[in-house]
């Protein structure tokens, strides 16, 4: 695949652009060492591409992990990419989804300690993604009848109260 400079025009078929801020020199750069550089550098970059795509220059955007410490060095109040991306788009509740071949995994917490999974979830909240999952996968993925399974957060769904309520008091309304 040919790669090219982001311009103003779309790259031909067979061809991808990519948009260099000139923001992080290549020479300094340590493996698997998070930097307040780089954390400034992914932060940069992820606003550049949502004001380009919240612009109408770009049609969609597709993140890769980035470094969470990078970015909390750098000064970022987000937890990741996923709550600065809701943000940025004026999106109160981000759905984060990750998709391979046909599955799709939405999760109806973002970046929380496992610890605190269970005091974040809501009835509310599991509904909430499992409607924007649906829709999601009706608009951009082209399923005309979306099946969605709710997985447990508890061993054994939590067996009848025996490993947790969750499941009856939050999963199943």
């Amino acid at each position: 695949m040919e790669l090219l400079p982001y311009g103003d025009r779309a790259p031909a078929p067979g061809s991808a652009s990519l948009l260099d801020l000139d923001n992080f020199p290549l020479g300094g750069l340590q493996h698997a060492e998070p930097t307040v550089q780089g954390g400034r550098a992914s932060l940069e970059y992820i606003q550049r591409a949502v004001r380009e795509v919240m612009d109408g220059r770009l049609d969609a955007l597709v993140t890769a992990p980035i470094s969470k410490e990078a970015i909390g060095a750098a000064g970022s109040p987000h937890a990741g990419h996923t709550e600065m991306l809701g943000e940025l788009t004026g999106t109160a509740r981000p759905v984060m989804l990750l998709v391979r071949h046909t599955l799709r995994v939405a999760f109806a917490t973002t970046h929380l300690a496992l610890r605190d999974v269970a005091d974040a979830l809501t009835s509310e909240g599991i509904s909430h993604t499992g409607c924007m999952l649906a829709d999601g996968l009706r608009r951009y993925f082209g399923v005309d009848e979306p099946r969605i399974a709710v997985c447990a957060l508890n061993p054994h769904a939590g067996d009848g109260g025996r490993f947790g309520d969750e499941e009856g008091r939050l999963v199943a309304p």
